[in-house]
């Protein structure tokens, strides 16, 4: 299955950056086509029990199309006790397009990742140690379509919708009588989608910084496969959403608010944070803040 994903994945990525590819015409020598994005965040849920993740990002404008090549590695916190579900670290990459038409534009992605799960030994009655470790693996597609609606000189509102497919292994350990303490692996499949918008306003004598709040509902048929918010966006916060074991569908309110601080021509400061509520599971505060470099 994740074969075809991946296929289907670098169909949409072609088919979204040839129209570009097709028209390119030679860019002016001061216009700059590539940027490179450094960031990293936390989503906050209890003490010592944060997930955080940090990112690189690779862009580069083709036209009205976009082409980007991601890097992240990230850690979630497992639970204590029996049953429980293990902690991992996770290495993804990701490839996105992204082609405008007008006020409308698309952007569709793909992404690749190897969840690396905690080992935790255990002693049965018996006497014998169990140790409860492995490996897993996740992928994933989608796709996000947003309107440009202008509002005034400096101001704009992005109304958005997305739709991802997603698969994740997820690790836990349970006592099975009369066997005793054993450990699963479960692989998660859910479809998430999202409906949001978003303001925005900039400012700054060349309007090189700019100030964004923006909100989103989002219901999932499997909140277990569902590792981060579908707001896709440079800058906004990407809240992690837990990975407990076997999940179910879920819908919850994602709010936020984003700010961009353009430095130089070449470097641009970003800073975000986002809220969940309505989830079955603790409500979050997601924190991010990031560099790019555009050359």
């Amino acid at each position: 299955m994740n074969t075809r994903l991946l296929a289907a994945s670098g169909l949409l990525l072609l088919a979204c950056a040839a129209p570009a590819l097709a028209q390119e015409a030679a860019a002016p020598e001061d216009e700059k086509l590539w940027s490179l994005s450094l960031g990293g965040g936390a989503t906050l849920v209890s003490h010592g029990q944060d997930p955080w993740s940090t990112n690189v990002d690779l862009s580069r404008s083709i036209g009205d199309a976009s082409l980007s090549l991601g890097y992240s590695r990230s850690t979630e916190n497992g639970q204590q006790g029996v049953p429980f579900s293990l902690g991992s670290k996770s290495e993804t990459f990701s490839l996105s397009a992204g082609y405008g038409i007008g006020s409308v534009s698309l952007d569709v992605h793909g992404s690749y990742g190897v969840r690396r799960f905690d080992g935790r030994s255990f002693r049965r009655r018996t006497g014998q140690v169990v140790t409860i470790d492995g490996k897993g693996k996740s992928y994933g597609i989608g796709a996000t379509a947003t309107v440009w609606v202008p509002l005034g000189e400096n101001t704009s509102m992005s109304p958005y919708a997305s739709l991802d497919y997603s698969s994740t292994d997820t690790a836990r350990a349970l006592v099975l009588p009369p066997i005793g303490l054993v450990s699963a692996k479960d692989k998660q499949k859910g479809t998430t989608g999202s409906l949001g918008t978003s303001i925005d306003r900039r400012f700054g004598s060349e309007s090189q910084h700019s100030i964004s709040a923006n909100a989103a509902w989002v219901i999932t048929s499997n909140s277990a496969a569902t590792s981060s918010t579908l707001i896709r966006r440079s800058g906004a916060a990407r809240p992690l959403r837990p990975q407990a074991g076997a999940g179910g569908s879920e819908n919850w309110f994602e709010y936020g608010a984003s700010a961009s601080f353009g430095v130089s021509d070449v470097v641009n400061l970003s800073l975000s944070a986002s809220r969940t509520v309505g989830t079955f599971g603790p409500e979050t505060t997601s924190l991010y803040t990031g560099v790019s470099f555009s050359f």
